[in-house]
């Protein structure tokens, strides 16, 4: 049996290497909780919302539900730990009356922090309505909370920007590549199966 402990520590290594998969910080990122009549609970649960905003079915990025904010935003607390940096993601997507109205904005803000150096997205950011477009940003967390927040304004409430898939995650994690773990698996087998047809003395 001992032959075979050069395998089984490849497989161990490879499996004990695998990084960690990000933990999103969010709670329901996705709006996807819904009533008990099969509808989006609006304004969407874990978010704090306020003026025209909430949830709906209308562009979903993913799933079965989106968000809306019109002349309003959604917030919601996370637990950070002090010091790390998390990455900040979302896509985002605003209808044809957002991107023809040129005083039409869209702005994020992490733990007091505008995430886009005060420089807010326009409807002019988008080339076609209804179109999601992804958006990244990075920011060191100051305490053991922190508030994530979305604010939109289109003139008079007449666009809508279309808000999912929140994600916020310690930039340190990163997700694991498969790839990589499957190659050294079969190789590990590979190598078994050799030294079993040619006994190996391990």
């Amino acid at each position: 049996m001992t032959r075979y402990w050069l395998p089984a520590l490849i497989v161990a290594t490879a499996l004990g290497a695998a990084p960690a998969v990000r933990a999103n910080l969010v709670q329901n990122p996705g709006f996807e909780l819904d009533d008990t009549s099969g509808g989006p609970v609006s304004p969407p649960s874990d978010w704090g919302a306020m003026g025209d905003a909430g949830a709906d079915s209308t562009l979903p990025h993913s799933g079965t539900n989106d968000a809306f904010i019109g002349v309003g935003g959604l917030s919601q607390s996370l637990a950070t730990a002090t010091g790390t940096a998390y990455t900040i993601s979302f896509y985002l997507a605003a209808d044809q009356t957002t991107i023809t109205d040129g005083s039409s904005t869209f702005d994020a803000t992490f733990d007091g922090l505008d995430l886009l150096g005060g420089t807010p997205i326009t409807g002019a950011d988008f080339a076609l309505p209804d179109q999601y477009a992804a958006f990244s940003y990075q920011a060191t967390a100051s305490g053991s909370s922190a508030v994530l927040a979305f604010v939109g304004f289109t003139t008079s409430d007449a666009g809508t920007w279309y808000l999912d898939d929140v994600s916020v995650a310690p930039t340190t994690t990163v997700i694991p590549e498969p790839p990589a773990v499957l190659i050294l698996l079969t190789m590990a087998i590979g190598l078994g199966a050799t030294c079993y047809r040619w006994r190996c003395g391990w």
